[in-house]
């Protein structure tokens, strides 16, 4: 994806999802990076930042993940097909079925929760974690 061709702010959900899809995938950071780069022709830089983000942002779901992985885990399915996933994630965004496990700092904030709490919720279809 060309970073000129949507805001800046739909390129960075764009990496968010894709990484909540490496996720679902049981990759590790440096995994996702290489997974992007390769599929969906994102620098390893910004994968790195909007991941260390999502880290802050979602610091207990990060600690279990990374403790359930054993800190060591390789990716236990097929690689991520990243375009063939964004091209999917406009289609079930619209259908209200996106599996996007965390969920952005600005929708915590409207509904009052704290910053590192990732819930699943019926009415929020991005924040579905065991839809993986």
């Amino acid at each position: 994806m060309e970073n000129g061709s949507s805001s800046p702010g739909s390129y960075i959900r764009l990496v968010q999802h894709l990484i909540e899809k490496c996720i679902c995938y049981n990759m590790n950071r440096e995994e996702c990076m290489e997974t992007l780069e390769k599929h969906a022709k994102i620098m390893p830089v910004i994968t790195s930042t909007v991941w260390k983000e999502l880290e802050k942002e979602n610091r207990e779901f990060f600690e279990t993940y990374k403790k359930d992985r054993g800190e060591e885990g390789s990716a236990q399915k097929s690689p991520l097909d990243a375009q063939g996933s964004a091209s999917k994630s406009s289609d079930d965004d619209k259908q209200g079925r996106s599996q996007n496990p965390v969920k952005p700092q600005a929708e915590q904030a409207k509904q009052g929760r704290s910053q590192n709490q990732v819930k699943p919720q019926a009415d929020q279809a991005n924040t579905r974690l065991s839809s993986c």
